[in-house]
């Protein structure tokens, strides 16, 4: 734990998932918006989006692979805040914000 600092805030990214996409949805989230770019070019994201669910585990990817070391991994207390308050795009670069508050 003495890893971890208090009060550190840590960014990481940017990355995309646009490749990624339909293949994602297919096999864990297979509503329209995930699966079908001519389906989906009339509705009101106007194109395919990403899942929640893939957003969630490029967070999670980008966590272990940039700051959480090997070592450290006692598994999940739980996470407080994971909001997604516009579609992801393929286009959008997303970007992973951490901050240590208290140990």
């Amino acid at each position: 734990m003495e890893d971890f600092v208090e009060e550190a805030v840590y960014e990481f990214g940017p990355d995309t998932i646009s490749e990624e996409i339909i293949p994602f949805g297919k096999s864990f989230d297979p509503q329209i918006c995930h699966t079908d770019p001519e389906k989906t070019t009339g509705t009101i994201y106007g194109g395919l989006i990403d899942s929640a669910c893939q957003t969630w585990s490029l967070f999670m990817c980008l966590f272990v692979e940039h700051y959480l070391p090997g070592s450290a991994s006692l598994g999940s207390t739980g996470v407080d805040e994971f909001r997604c308050v516009n579609p992801m795009l393929p286009e959008v670069l997303l970007r992973l914000r951490i901050k240590v508050y208290t140990m």
